[in-house]
């Protein structure tokens, strides 16, 4: 049986990131989509171009980035988002043998610029620091989790502005790995209702678990339900996944609507791949499904 090799706890943003991907990644949205992307690396420096055609909209971007040591920059262009033209630029700073700080700045976008701190005071205990530099919305999280590779608990406090009108919110949690499954365990809170914003208005809950039949973990099956009390509603998905030899996986999961989601996934070689993504609802069969083509070509 293979044990994990992580020696600390996750950090509390990671919990709930193996179920995230599990029941989001590599999956169509809501609409029907093609993209074809290429990318070349030389010298550090990294070229990509992509298409991408949802309905009768077009997007093609073509993207330049550089990296050379703890220095990050990009530069990208897309016939879509105004000005078509972006840059992106972050310096990544390990000041001490178990910190590190990184600062991105984007232009002309000002308000997507970011700081972050990572931190690992003891082998039990991991600190982050996240400021999101947005002019109208400006926000800083502080989250420490406790515990051990297998089982830790989390805190994350964040202070906000929302339109000039300040508020905090604070979220809790528990994730336990495990060889065989992965349990996690999250709720969300705001104190003062009428002054966060409708993203983090009233209690969210979300509790997901994720099995592995086989000691390789190329098959597995999870469930994720969540509650949102500013919107009164809940979800319930499950899913599965099979990873057929080193090429080839497969994955589908459905939700208490109805919406049944698939993906198939082909590794051309180790870095390019193609994937045909299909979702369908099993109580309107009568419309047409959603299906997303994509194609990755790196050399």
């Amino acid at each position: 049986m293979n044990k994990t090799r992580r020696k600390t706890p996750l950090f509390f943003y990671q919990f709930g990131k193996k179920s995230r991907d599990f029941f989001g990644k590599g999956y169509c949205g809501h609409s029907k989509t093609f993209m074809v992307s290429t990318t070349s690396t030389a010298n550090g420096l990294t070229l990509t171009s992509a298409a991408t055609k949802r309905f009768i909209d077009s997007i093609e971007a073509v993207r330049a980035e550089y990296k050379y040591k703890n220095h990050h920059t990009a530069v990208q262009i897309d016939t879509v988002r105004f000005p078509i033209c972006s840059a992106y630029y972050s310096y990544e700073l390990k000041y001490l043998p178990y910190a590190k700080a990184k600062a991105s700045f984007r232009y002309p976008n000002w308000s997507s610029s970011k700081f972050q701190l990572w931190s690992r005071p003891h082998r039990n205990a991991m600190l982050h620091l996240h400021a999101d530099l947005s002019k109208s919305h400006p926000k800083i999280r502080l989250s420490a989790s406790i515990g051990t590779p297998s089982m830790a608990f989390g805190f994350q406090g964040m202070l906000g502005r929302n339109y000039g009108i300040a508020y905090t919110a604070w979220s809790g949690g528990i994730q336990v790995t495990r060889p065989y499954f992965d349990v996690t365990i999250t709720i969300r809170d705001c104190l003062k209702q009428d002054t966060c914003p409708f993203s983090t208005r009233g209690v969210f809950l979300r509790a997901s678990y994720i099995q592995y039949l086989d000691e390789a973990k190329k098959i597995a099956a999870g469930l994720e339900i969540t509650r949102w009390s500013a919107r009164k509603e809940h979800t319930i998905r499950a899913g599965g996944s099979w990873a057929i030899g080193d090429l080839t996986s497969v994955k589908a999961k459905i939700d208490h609507l109805g919406n049944v989601t698939t993906l198939l996934q082909y590794n051309i070689q180790d870095k390019s791949l193609f994937k045909i993504s299909a979702g369908f609802n099993i109580k309107a069969l009568d419309k047409d499904p959603i299906i997303g083509f994509f194609l990755v070509l790196k050399p």
